[in-house]
């Protein structure tokens, strides 16, 4: 009897435990949201704890004065996240999201204002960057071109891309930036022989955020020539 009862105590001790080692969803938090082109936007969110059990995501958003809607796609983005393509995205709309985490023990949610998709709009950085070394010059310079990011309307006016060059020797700490509003070239002159350049490119559409820098290109300034002596016997 004495051991019925023991196991009887073993068994409610070891349900209490477990019990206590679950808990409803922690809150997610929406942690950032972009849009690569004025055209589309995705949004991700950091869970918080699963509270030991199997938890379940879901996210609502709502335009201004229309009503909640689930998330069109869970997938495009990646883990964690809301892709809204052209028929879901609406340039100066005010968004409210709206991120669920639900559990067997409960649920939790928090609320997430987008005023504006413009204020998430960060490029891709430009692409095809090329820099070729004119040495057919007396003095070499660099010829750079690029491209803008492919998936951007610029033709019909929607959107419109300016750009930023950055150049320094590759023992130097400081980097020279030029400026170019819509230029996608750049011909550099005055540079030092022998030296190693380092070159990056970025862009900005609009009002948005800059792009991250392109990967670094390198080139290399031959060094000078010496002068070929000339002489004439004319008086």
């Amino acid at each position: 009897m004495r051991t019925r009862s023991c196991l009887l105590v073993l068994c409610v001790l070891s349900a209490v435990g477990v019990c206590s080692s679950t808990s409803a969803p922690g809150v997610p938090h929406i942690r950032d949201c972009r849009s690569p082109e004025k055209e589309t936007f995705s949004c991700w969110w950091k869970p918080g704890s699963n509270g030991g059990l199997p938890t379940q995501y879901r996210l609502y958003y709502k335009k201004e004065k229309e009503t909640f809607q689930e998330c069109p796609d869970y997938v495009s983005a990646g883990e964690n996240s809301c892709f809204f393509d052209k028929a879901h995205t609406s340039i100066w709309v005010e968004y409210t999201l709206r991120v669920e985490a639900i559990n067997a023990l409960g649920n939790s949610s928090s609320v997430f204002e987008i005023p504006d998709v413009m204020t998430y709009v960060k490029p891709d950085p430009p692409v095809n960057v090329t820099v070729l070394v004119n040495s057919t010059s007396p003095t070499p310079y660099l010829q750079i071109k690029w491209k803008g990011p492919p998936n951007v309307d610029t033709k019909s006016g929607w959107a419109t891309t300016k750009f930023e060059l950055r150049c320094k020797k590759n023992d130097s700490e400081n980097w020279e930036i030029f400026k170019l509003d819509s230029h996608e070239y750049l011909n550099l002159y005055h540079l030092e022989p022998g030296a190693l350049y380092m070159i990056q490119v970025r862009c900005i559409l609009d009002s948005g955020s800059w792009s991250d820098w392109t990967h670094t290109t390198f080139a290399k300034i031959p060094k000078s020539k010496p002068l070929k002596l000339s002489f004439s016997l004319r008086p």
